[in-house]
């Protein structure tokens, strides 16, 4: 995993990884919040299903903080409560796809360039073997096939694998 992370960042432009290191917290953020929003269904389903004297520790206490509502009132409160936060998340990641995907297509477009620079100044002998298609298809499509069936699936993997993690921690 390591090999294929360092493999992954050689691709990228030093002053291009502080940003994806920041995307990275971002997703880290969205990730606790989609986790929250899996922990709410569990306690929203508990004040449906029980009544308020037979509520578990954690229902009891939030309960009890609000002052021992009805049950009506307080399955009420906790379903406003968690469309709230689903509302939160949501606001939170439709920017944050933005951010994730801009970066992705900028890495991209400076991996391209960057390929097509070193092209341009190599020997005159390197070109007379080399196709100026093949050369430009790696320009344009290699650099493409990186970022996206390999870079973008990446990040996917790694808000995934973080919102995994927060759902068994809430568990």
């Amino acid at each position: 995993a390591m090999a294929l992370l360092r493999r992954l960042l050689s691709v990228v432009d030093p002053k291009e990884r502080l940003r994806l290191l920041a995307l990275v917290v971002l997703m880290a953020i969205g990730a606790a919040l989609d986790g929250l929003g899996v922990g709410m269904i569990l306690p929203l389903a508990g004040t449906l299903r029980l009544r308020s004297e037979d509520y578990p520790g954690y229902l009891r206490a939030i309960w009890e903080f609000l002052g021992r509502p009805p049950q009506g009132t307080f399955v009420v409160e906790a379903a406003v409560a968690a469309l709230l936060v689903f509302a939160i998340k949501n606001l939170y990641l439709a920017p944050l796809f933005r951010l994730q995907y801009g970066l992705v297509f900028r890495l991209q477009a400076g991996f391209s360039a960057r390929l097509l620079r070193s092209y341009l100044f190599r020997e005159y002998a390197f070109h007379l073997d080399r196709s100026p298609s093949q050369l430009q298809r790696n320009v344009v499509e290699e650099s493409f096939n990186v970022f996206n069936s390999v870079f973008s699936p990446a990040l996917t993997i790694l808000v995934e694998g973080l919102v995994v993690t927060v759902i068994l921690a809430i568990l």
